[in-house]
C-alpha cells in the first residue's frame, strides 16, 4: 500500500511555499475557476460575487504583491489582515506570502478595542 508523502519540496531540496504550489497549479490549470465569493458579498462589502480563474488570480496576487514591495515593505514584515471571506481576503494573503511578507490574520469581528 502507498502512503502519501509527508512533505514536498522544491528541485533545490526546500520545502514547497503556499505560492509555490498555487503557481503548480496556475502552470496546470489557468482556465479553471482557482477562487468564488460568497452569495452574500454584496451585503457584506457593497460589491457583487465574483469568480476567478488560476491565471486571474495569480495576475492579480502579483500586483497586489506589487504594491506591498513598492510600498516599501521589506520581507519579513509583519502585516495584519483584518477583511470579509472574500476573493479579495484570499488574494491578499497570498500576495503576501509571495511579497515575503507574514500575515497576520485578525477575526473580522474584533473591533478597536481588542
Amino acid at each position: 500500500m502507498q502512503t502519501a508523502p509527508t512533505s514536498a519540496a522544491t528541485s533545490s531540496g526546500a520545502p514547497l511555499t503556499l505560492d509555490d504550489l498555487f503557481r503548480r497549479t496556475v502552470l496546470r490549470q489557468p482556465d479553471a475557476i482557482a477562487l468564488i465569493d460568497p452569495p452574500n458579498k454584496h451585503r457584506v462589502t457593497g460589491t457583487q460575487p465574483q469568480k476567478l480563474t488560476f491565471a486571474q488570480a495569480d495576475q492579480a496576487v502579483s500586483a497586489i504583491a506589487a504594491r506591498f514591495v513598492e510600498a516599501g515593505l521589506p520581507p519579513g514584515s509583519i502585516i495584519a489582515l483584518q477583511m470579509p471571506n472574500t476573493i479579495e481576503f484570499a488574494l491578499t494573503v497570498l500576495a503576501a506570502l509571495r511579497a515575503g511578507l507574514v500575515a497576520a490574520l485578525l477575526p473580522q469581528l474584533w473591533r478597536q478595542s481588542e
